[in-house]
C-alpha cells in the first residue's frame, strides 16, 4: 500500500450489505480488517477514530481513561494492551 490509504464503504439499503473499496479497488472485509490490524487502526478508541454519534462519550471521558485510551493508540501493541507491564 502507498503513503496514503484510502477505504470507502457503501452501505446498500436495499439488499442490507455493503461493499468496501480499497485504494479505488474493489476489496473484502477481511482485507479491510487485516490491513486496518496492520496499521494499528483501533477503530474503537475514541483517541484514533471519533464519528460525531461519540464525541459526548469521549468528552465524559475521566483523566485516567483518556490516558489509558492515549496510550492504547500510541502504543505498537495495538488494542489489546491493557497498559499493565506485567
Amino acid at each position: 500500500y502507498g503513503h496514503y490509504t484510502r477505504i470507502r464503504r457503501t452501505l446498500l439499503k436495499e439488499s442490507n450489505s455493503s461493499t468496501w473499496l480499497l485504494n479505488g479497488s474493489s476489496a473484502g472485509m477481511r482485507e479491510v480488517q487485516s490491513l486496518m490490524k496492520k496499521l494499528n487502526v483501533q477503530i474503537d478508541n475514541l483517541c484514533q477514530f471519533l464519528p460525531q454519534d461519540k464525541v459526548v462519550s469521549f468528552a465524559k471521558l475521566t483523566p485516567e481513561l483518556l490516558l489509558r485510551e492515549t496510550e492504547k493508540a500510541v502504543s505498537n501493541k495495538g488494542s489489546g494492551d491493557d497498559g499493565n507491564e506485567d
